[in-house]
């Protein structure tokens, strides 16, 4: 059952305009006969999770998308690659969303609220907060960012120390889409 899954998934996301996943497979580019090995110190190219993979409404449309999780491949100093997102249309097709997959960190949503939850890295030992409103036939509003106050201290990054310490809880209701389960 899997296979015929993951053989319709591949399907899926070759035909409707994105090789997306499959680029991230591939850790070389070819130039001039040789391999360049590619090295980017911010994202990591991290291997989908085919037997995580669910079918969950994302963007609160009423129409289950699909949600693909990445493998967790980097070092601490990098964030957790979020999900690869294929929003699902009216007519069946799915659509890859750079929009939702660019969201890196732990994604969760909750569809009473109809919010984004992003808990993310910005060092090794910092994390923040960014709360998202799904907009429909928008996209995404940020709402709300802010450092995680378990992490209060004082080598906070230039682009980040603007931000306020504040706690969360958030909502029962919540689902994580990607990651170790967030305690």
């Amino acid at each position: 059952m899997k296979k015929i899954i993951l053989s319709v998934v591949m399907c899926f996301s070759f035909n409707f305009g994105t090789a997306q996943i499959f680029e991230d497979l591939i850790p070389y580019t070819i130039k001039n006969g040789q391999m360049n090995y590619i090295e980017d110190s911010i994202q990591y190219k991290c291997p989908p999770l085919f037997n995580k993979m669910r079918l969950i409404d994302v963007n609160f449309d009423g129409i289950k998308d699909l949600v693909i999780p990445r493998d967790e491949c980097a070092f601490a100093f990098v964030s957790t690659p979020s999900p690869y997102f294929f929003v699902a249309t009216k007519s069946g097709k799915l659509i890859y969303s750079k929009e939702l997959s660019d969201l890196y960190g732990y994604v969760f949503i909750d569809e009473p609220s109809k919010r984004i939850f992003v808990y993310a890295r910005y060092n090794a030992a910092g994390w923040y907060w960014r709360i998202y409103k799904v907009i429909p036939q928008k996209g995404l509003k940020l709402i709300d960012e802010f450092m995680d106050k378990g992490f209060d201290h004082g080598d906070v990054d230039k682009s980040i120390s603007a931000l306020k310490y504040k706690e969360i809880k958030l909502p029962k209701t919540a689902i994580q889409l990607n990651g170790d389960k967030y305690e």
